[in-house]
C-alpha cells in the first residue's frame, strides 16, 4: 500500500511538465521529445543492467519485465503533443494523467472498501469515484461542461476497461472527448 502511494505521489510531479508551456511555449514540444529520449535511454539501461537504482523500489512486478510506467507516461505526453497543438488540450491531458490517475489510486488504496476485479485489475468504487470527480474538476473549467463530463466518463471507462498501461492513454482522454463533441456538433448541427 505504501509503495502505491509513493508511486502516485511521484506521478503527481508530472504536472510540472506544463510549466514550460507557460514559460517557453516555443520549446515545449522539444522538451517533451527530449524527455521521451531520456526515458528511452533509461529504459535501455534498465533492461541491460536489470536495474535503475532510483526507480527499482517503485516498479510494479509486471514493469520489471516490461516498459516502466514513467516511460509510458512520457510516451502518452508525446502522443498528445503530436496530435494537437492546442495548449488547453495539452494542459488538460497532462493534468488528467498526473492528477486523476494518482488521486484515484491513492484514495482507492487508502480508503477503498468496495473493491472489484475488473478486466484483471483491482478497482475500488471510492478510487474510481475520486478519479472521476478529479477529472470533472479539471475538465469542466478547461473544456466546458459537456466536453468535461464526457471526458470524465471516458477517463473512468479508460481506467476500468482498457488493456495495458493507462499512462499512455490517459493524456489523450481530453483530446478524444473534444473531438467526440466537435464531431457530434458537426453531424447534428451541420456546422
Amino acid at each position: 500500500m505504501k509503495k502505491e502511494v509513493k508511486r502516485k505521489s511521484i506521478h503527481v510531479l508530472s504536472v510540472l511538465f506544463i510549466v514550460p508551456l507557460f514559460v517557453r511555449p516555443e520549446i515545449f514540444n522539444e522538451l517533451i521529445y527530449a524527455s521521451l529520449s531520456i526515458g528511452l535511454r533509461l529504459e535501455i539501461v534498465r533492461f541491460y543492467t536489470g536495474s535503475l537504482i532510483m526507480f527499482d523500489e517503485l516498479l510494479r512486478d509486471y514493469e520489471r519485465k516490461n516498459v516502466a510506467g514513467y516511460f509510458n507516461l512520457v510516451l502518452g505526453f508525446t502522443l498528445l503533443v503530436s496530435f494537437t497543438s492546442n495548449s488547453v488540450l495539452i494542459i488538460s491531458g497532462i493534468l488528467i494523467a498526473a492528477l486523476s490517475d494518482a488521486i484515484g489510486a491513492i484514495v482507492g488504496t487508502l480508503y477503498g472498501s468496495r473493491v472489484r476485479t475488473i478486466n484483471g485489475k483491482r478497482r475500488s468504487l471510492e478510487g474510481t469515484l475520486a478519479g472521476f470527480l478529479t477529472s470533472l474538476a479539471i475538465l469542466v473549467p478547461l473544456l466546458g461542461p459537456i466536453t468535461g463530463l464526457i471526458g470524465a466518463v471516458l477517463y473512468v471507462l479508460n481506467d476500468l476497461f482498457r488493456p495495458g498501461d493507462d499512462n499512455i492513454s490517459n493524456p489523450l482522454v481530453p483530446l478524444v472527448a473534444w473531438n467526440l463533441v466537435n464531431f457530434s456538433r458537426r453531424i447534428l448541427l451541420g456546422a
